[in-house]
């Protein structure tokens, strides 16, 4: 008795895995392979066992796609599983914001891939007397002070804004469009403004120092950009907190 040709429905099955990605693929490959095995039925077999190959071949179709379909399955998870994991590390969970490392990062490689001389400005804003409210009010309430101070920046700037957390009760945004002193003005004194202004559980009129170094014509790297942002924060300490200097980037030799 002639035996069921197997090789051919196995390789349907099994070469699913070369194709995962390509669903047309596929489909074609699938139905080119079921006719070919069709055919040599015709020419090769007898007519009583067609039936019985048909229905092989279509059964190892069916699980083909089956597989394909778990394949798909499998990897749009993982791939989700990976989107999420990096979010996780690349945020610092308390606020939503970057956290000190990734924020870092996408500056540097803002400032590295950006067109030469293109204008960008760094800001640092230091909550002023932060271990006052954690001493007072709580760590809880301290954590939800820092959650309203992360959510005021990310309202006060745009979306093409770099923005991170850098240290416990210290923030970073990096403006990538020139702007004006006006601009600094607004965006500083509104946020001010909302910090005097906010009640956070029992604890309220908030403020914060802030260190702007501004870099018109594009030359400065990561470290000239934060040094001069900390020194002009630094001044801004100096004057009484609650307010904000600003620095020109000096001009690399």
């Amino acid at each position: 008795e002639e035996k069921t040709l197997l090789f051919l429905p196995l390789v349907i099955i099994s070469s699913v895995v070369f194709f995962v990605d390509y669903f047309k693929i596929i489909i074609c490959s699938r139905l080119i392979m079921a006719v070919l095995l069709c055919i040599l039925d015709k020419i090769f077999r007898e007519a009583s066992l067609c039936m019985e190959d048909f229905i092989l071949i279509s059964a190892s179709v069916a699980i083909s796609l089956l597989c394909y379909f778990v394949l798909l399955s499998l990897q749009t998870d993982t791939g989700r599983m990976s989107r999420e994991l990096h979010r996780k590390s690349s945020t610092d969970l308390l606020t939503g914001l970057l956290n000190k490392i990734s924020v870092e990062e996408t500056v540097r490689n803002y400032l590295e891939n950006s067109e030469k001389g293109a204008a960008c400005s760094l800001l640092i804003f230091d909550f002023d007397n932060f271990k006052h409210i954690n001493d007072t009010y709580g760590h809880q309430t301290g954590d939800d002070v820092l959650k309203f101070f992360g959510y005021t920046l990310k309202r006060s700037f745009r979306d093409s804004d770099i923005l991170g957390r850098i240290g416990g009760d210290e923030f970073m945004v990096c403006v990538t469009t020139p702007v004006s002193d006006e601009f600094f003005k607004k965006r500083c004194d509104s946020i001010l403004y909302e910090l005097r202004s906010a009640k956070v559980g029992d604890a309220g009129g908030f403020s914060s120092s802030i260190g702007i170094a501004q870099d018109m014509n594009g030359t400065a790297d990561f470290e000239l950009l934060y040094s001069t942002a900390d020194q002009a924060l630094y001044q801004a300490k100096q004057n009484g907190k609650g307010c904000f200097v600003k620095k020109e980037v000096p001009q690399k030799n």
